[in-house]
């Protein structure tokens, strides 16, 4: 029998809770931003799609594997509801236990902030003693 995640999940008060189940195949997190509070969320097959991300954190060998993906996705409802306009949402998935804490991601987003404005926004050179 398969076993679920262990997800974060915030309510409407901001409270946050552990969820779990075997239902739950993804955890995901919509950082905060200046106008919005974050959401943090499990994912079931009944609240999202899964291939997409079942085939990307299905690429791993021994030396590597995908952990965590984020993603800015465009959601046209205009499409079928005119009166709505086009809403863009940027998430990250991951796929083991309470990997959606909010403060994980916070801190790996500002430590790429600072590595960012140190090097003036340049791509770090990656020489090889820099790779693992």
């Amino acid at each position: 029998m398969a076993t679920g995640l262990v997800c974060y999940e915030n309510d409407d008060s901001g409270n946050v809770h552990t969820v779990n189940g075997t239902k739950y195949r993804f955890c995901g997190l919509i950082p905060a931003t200046t106008s919005r509070p974050g959401r943090l969320f499990a994912l079931g097959e009944e609240n999202d799609y899964f291939p997409t991300y079942e085939k990307t954190f299905g690429v791993s060998d021994p030396y590597y594997r995908v952990i965590t993906v984020c993603l800015l996705e465009e959601f046209q409802f205009g499409r079928h509801y005119p009166k709505m306009h086009t809403e863009f949402i940027f998430r990250c998935v991951c796929n083991f236990d309470l990997c959606n804490a909010e403060p994980t991601f916070s801190e790996y987003l500002n430590a790429i902030k600072i590595s960012a404005t140190k090097n003036e926004s340049k791509p770090i050179d990656i020489t090889p003693d820099r790779l693992i």
